[in-house]
């Protein structure tokens, strides 16, 4: 049981997992503190990455392909692109499927089944063996895009469109207008202390107050059943920053 007064996480909150958030959980709460790691080795060890900070070769080759930062034993790898000028070339990945997230920055990716236009806060899945070519807009101040690609294939399938609370917009526009930093509203550059947490309450409740008219319900099936979108080759979801940008400086440990 939390403490009273105490607004965040159980000080004594403890999960369990088999393969990160998607494997087998559990969750354990105690009534003492439980205590950080003081080391880590291995592939197992985590590791903070500012996106902002890798030094991309697409920003001033535009022959060069996304700059990989990271790879598993299983095949995936994490890279980085700030491309400033068009693709001048088509591209076919035999291997893997690709995932591309917008941070900053518009794109139109022209791939075999037409163009689509891409901007911040979206994906983009690209089917193994879609060709397709990249040309950021002329009026980006800045480009960023986190790339993911898997030799598994990628099956994005959302639910019904209910909208979502960008809260990590929310925060960092906070924090560039001077109302606080990351230090105060996170508890360690990433997840929110409570003064994080109360701007992210007012996030949900400026988002209710503007849709508390809407008469928006799930598609249904006639037994009453959710509808699921399937998942195609290529979508382009509107959703909240997985990759928040870091300020200025954050702390960076391997």
């Amino acid at each position: 049981m939390a403490e009273a007064g105490h607004h965040g996480p159980p000080p004594g909150l403890h999960l369990y997992t088999r393969d990160g958030f998607v494997g087998q959980m559990a969750v354990a709460i105690r009534p003492h503190t439980v205590y950080e790691y003081t080391s880590v080795t291995g592939p197992h060890a985590p590791s903070r990455v500012a996106l902002d900070r890798v030094e991309c070769a697409d920003a001033t080759d535009p022959r060069a392909l996304p700059t990989v930062f990271a790879t598993t034993r299983n095949g995936v790898s994490l890279s980085v692109s700030r491309r400033s000028a068009p693709m001048p070339y088509v591209f076919r990945n035999t291997e893997c499927d690709e995932l591309h997230f917008v941070q900053e920055g518009s794109f139109e990716y022209v791939t075999d089944f037409g163009a689509l236009h891409a901007g911040p806060g979206d994906f983009v899945a690209i089917g193994r063996t879609v060709t397709y070519r990249v040309t950021p807009s002329p009026d980006n101040a800045e480009s960023l895009r986190f790339v993911v690609e898997t030799p598994d294939q990628l099956n994005l399938a959302p639910p019904a469109p209910f909208g979502m609370v960008n809260v990590g917009r929310d925060l960092t526009e906070k924090i560039s207008k001077g109302e606080g930093t990351w230090d105060s509203m996170t508890t360690d550059g990433v997840h929110p202390s409570d003064a994080g947490y109360a701007a992210y309450a007012k996030s949900v409740a400026r988002f209710l107050e503007s849709h508390k008219s809407d008469s928006v319900s799930p598609p249904r099936l006639n037994d009453g059943s959710s509808v699921i979108v399937p998942g195609v080759s290529m979508m382009s979801i509107r959703c909240w920053p997985l990759v928040p940008k870091i300020a200025p400086e954050p702390p960076v440990a391997a």
